[in-house]
């Protein structure tokens, strides 16, 4: 078991512990690298994982797919197109009913596009951003709730 394993399970176990469906980690031209590379191994400047209890998705763009598939082994890789459309209807699929975020390196831009994917998409899913950075040099801790339209609650909480 190599250590990319050893911290997708750590994953695992805090969705389990926290009662999430799934997680969510968004590195857009480096937004969250240091956390993409904590997890996969993979350097590169874009990526999206979506981990469940039992499945791991890994997108990237054109430029990066096949140097991804080499080194994401422990995940499902795909090439991303048509971005915020095609992770929400990644998520869509997987039926999650609660999926966290990495809540201080995803921008609120790029939350309320997912989140309304979502929601044209009639999915049931509530988003609560959810991270204590991976690498272990980041130690803070943040909760931040917001009111949806819809009413319910999203939460954007550090914890990993």
């Amino acid at each position: 078991m190599n250590v990319y394993t050893i911290r997708l399970e750590r994953l695992r176990d805090n969705l389990r512990r926290k009662r999430l469906d799934g997680f969510c980690l968004v590195n857009v031209e480096g937004s969250d690298r240091s956390n993409l590379y904590y997890l996969t191994g993979f350097a590169g400047s874009f990526g999206v994982l979506i981990v469940t209890k039992d499945q791991q998705l890994f997108l990237t763009d054109s430029r990066y797919i096949t140097r991804a598939k080499e080194i994401v082994s422990d995940y499902t890789v795909r090439e991303l197109k048509g971005r915020v459309t095609t992770v929400a209807t990644r998520i869509n699929r997987l039926k999650l009913k609660t999926i966290a975020i990495n809540g201080p390196t995803t921008s609120t831009w790029l939350f309320h596009q997912l989140r309304d994917k979502l929601k044209e998409n009639e999915s049931s899913c509530p988003w609560r951003g959810w991270s204590r950075p991976c690498a272990p040099s980041k130690t803070t801790l943040k909760l931040q709730r917001l009111s949806t339209p819809s009413g319910s609650l999203i939460k954007r909480l550090s914890l990993f």
